[in-house]
């Protein structure tokens, strides 16, 4: 009997603390405000955010209550795995249902990352996963526009088309790389020559340290008419033969012994020239370590599998680096 009447209370304290938190949840899951309607704030959810972090900004922002009611209304309707990255038009009028629902399908821009040293391609295939835009669309709107695809993280507005985000990438170029070109001037290299070169540099040469000196080679062997021997180059050529555009391609294919007799302006073992234009889009470090490039008495260069760079002052040294490395 004492039992069952202890078993009856601890229930009973259960239902009144069942009750209490739901009452604590319902208050600070009310709207933050109910006065001022129409005041809306534009709320940013980084990549990789959860809703721990959101919640703490929101209520930072005054857009709701408490983080907790939020957590609680969030892992209540199973909106955690949902809420998205990008821009989204709030209201502290709103419910925290409400603006859980808003962050799972409401944003007004979305976020995406162009990487490093990738081909025009490459970055339409991407856009074309992620925002649904056309692929023969956007490499139409960024034709001759290799080099100047800025690699960075975007908010791109959604339902931007592609000429609307080849102009964000190319304005974030303009931004970015300003500063450089009075000391190219003075290096006598012209902005596309900076370019073509700092793609090369982008797909040879990994580690930031190696870049500059990586550069000053590729100058010292162009400028004293030699051909630049890139491999990556022999890939773009390889790649723009045998991909067609319609579909998911392999853009940077293994190069063999055949493929350095590839007839192509971008071919740097037949050609002494420096290719026709930059062959994928270079990070603000390889546009800088050309800029500033670092001469050496060094001729050539080759790089592990571990994508360490080992440098020699001449051929017979390259080809004891590559028996004792390759």
């Amino acid at each position: 009997m004492k039992i069952f009447k202890f078993a009856r209370v601890v229930l009973t304290l259960a239902l009144l603390g069942l009750v209490f938190a739901s009452g604590i949840v319902w208050h600070y899951s009310r709207p933050a405000r109910s006065q001022h309607l129409g005041e809306e704030k534009i709320f940013v959810v980084n990549k990789g955010e959860g809703s721990g972090e959101i919640g703490i900004r929101l209520q930072k922002e005054g857009l709701i209550r408490h983080r907790y009611a939020f957590w609680a209304v969030v892992g209540l309707h199973h909106l955690s795995g949902k809420l998205q990255a990008g821009s989204f038009r709030l209201s502290p009028n709103m419910s925290l249902k409400e603006i859980g629902q808003t962050l799972t399908k409401g944003r007004l821009d979305q976020w995406v990352t162009i990487i490093e040293g990738v081909r025009q391609e490459e970055i339409a295939w991407q856009l074309g996963r992620e925002m649904g835009i056309d692929i023969q669309e956007f490499l139409s709107a960024s034709q001759d526009q290799e080099g100047f695809l800025f690699p960075d993280t975007y908010l791109f507005p959604q339902g931007a088309g592609a000429r609307k985000v080849v102009s964000i990438m190319r304005d974030n170029f303009e931004k970015k790389t300003k500063d450089l070109w009075p000391q190219a001037e003075k290096n006598k290299l012209s902005r596309e020559q900076v370019l073509i070169l700092a793609s090369l540099v982008e797909r040879e040469a990994k580690k930031d340290q190696d870049r500059a000196l990586v550069a000053g080679i590729l100058v010292k062997r162009w400028q004293s008419d030699w051909p630049l021997q890139i491999d990556a180059a022999v890939q773009y050529a390889k790649a723009s033969q045998n991909c067609p555009v319609e579909k998911e391609c392999r853009w940077w294919p293994v190069v063999t012994k055949d493929d350095l007799k590839i007839i192509s302006p971008y071919n740097t073992y037949e050609n002494k020239d420096l290719p026709p234009a930059p062959i994928c889009n270079p990070s603000l470090s390889s546009i800088e370590a050309v800029v500033n490039y670092q001469l050496s008495s060094y001729w050539f260069y080759l790089s592990d599998r571990r994508s360490q760079i080992h440098f020699s002052q001449t051929l017979e040294e390259h080809q004891a680096n590559i028996r004792k490395y390759l």
